[in-house]
């Protein structure tokens, strides 16, 4: 029985590596629907991203399975969609939308700290 989130992904260390497949695609569209969110949020101050609005979406649900893989065999005290993939998508979002990368530190990072907080340890 995995300790941490992250134990979930032993032999993946990114998103890229964790197969699009096996994503739910309610967990897709819920870090879609977060990503919306930040990028409208910041669209209403003037914010443009560098790529369109299609290339950004598809950079952050490309992410979305990595969630899947590490939230595997942890039961929730929570919607996992709601209290994990939802802010995950925006909060990925606004990080990208401040110029920052996507880095697998600051991507499993983000993801440790949802599903720890919305999970029964």
């Amino acid at each position: 029985m995995p300790t941490s989130p992250s134990d979930n992904v032993n032999a993946a260390t990114n998103s890229t590596a964790v197969a699009a497949s096996a994503c739910d695609p309610l967990t897709l569209a819920y870090v879609a629907l977060g990503a919306g969110r930040a990028l409208d949020a910041r669209k209403r101050t003037g914010c443009q991203t560098a790529a369109g609005e299609l290339d950004f979406i598809s950079d952050v649900i490309t992410h979305a399975p990595l969630l899947d893989a590490m939230a595997a065999d942890r039961d929730f005290h929570a919607v996992f969609v709601y209290e994990v993939a939802e802010p995950f998508g925006e909060q990925l979002a606004d990080h990208l939308l401040d110029g920052n990368e996507a880095t697998d530190e600051f991507v499993n990072t983000l993801a440790t700290t949802l599903i720890s907080a919305a999970s029964d340890l």
